[in-house]
């Protein structure tokens, strides 16, 4: 039973040198360049801003992502800028909104309060969109008989509120 042993350890011992002894030939590693990846991604069905996006991403990105994370980035970037634009239920206030905000439009206010409806015309159309100064210019100075602010004159009847 003895006399098989050193044959077993010879042939590993010729195994391992035999494979240390053979160099592997050399190989090129090929990255692909970003229009292989976009036309890999368009053949596979992606659109060509995802297919771009990806290509794009993959060149700047400094850390390590996988594809799909990529693409995944890629579609939800390209549903927004592709979905339609739907406008607030409210547009935020811009600029002053109420008596005591601006020294301009109290003036105009305080105008039209006594019935100028010159100035409450021009309280309305100086005046941010949804304020109280609109409001009231709209009104003619809160007085809901008056139609047409231009009607007014001096010393019309006081604002109902």
């Amino acid at each position: 039973m003895l006399p098989w042993r050193p044959l077993y350890w010879t042939l590993i011992l010729f195994a391992i040198l035999g494979a240390s002894s053979c160099s592997a030939p050399a190989v090129e590693v090929v990255e692909p360049t970003s229009t292989d990846v976009v036309q890999s991604l368009l053949e596979q069905g992606y659109s060509l801003d995802v297919s771009s996006c990806v290509a794009g991403l993959g060149e700047t990105t400094n850390t390590p992502k996988s594809q799909q994370d990529l693409i995944d980035a890629c579609q939800r970037a390209s549903s927004l800028l592709h979905e339609p634009a739907t406008p607030p239920s409210t547009l935020p206030m811009v600029g002053p909104t109420t008596y005591g905000d601006d020294p301009d439009l109290d003036a105009l206010w305080d105008a039209c309060e006594i019935g100028d409806g010159t100035a409450c015309d021009e309280l309305w159309e100086s005046s941010p969109v949804g304020s109280d100064y609109e409001e009231f210019g709209v009104t003619c100075g809160d007085r809901p008989a008056v139609l047409n602010c231009a009607e007014l004159t001096e010393g019309d009847p006081a604002p109902a509120g």
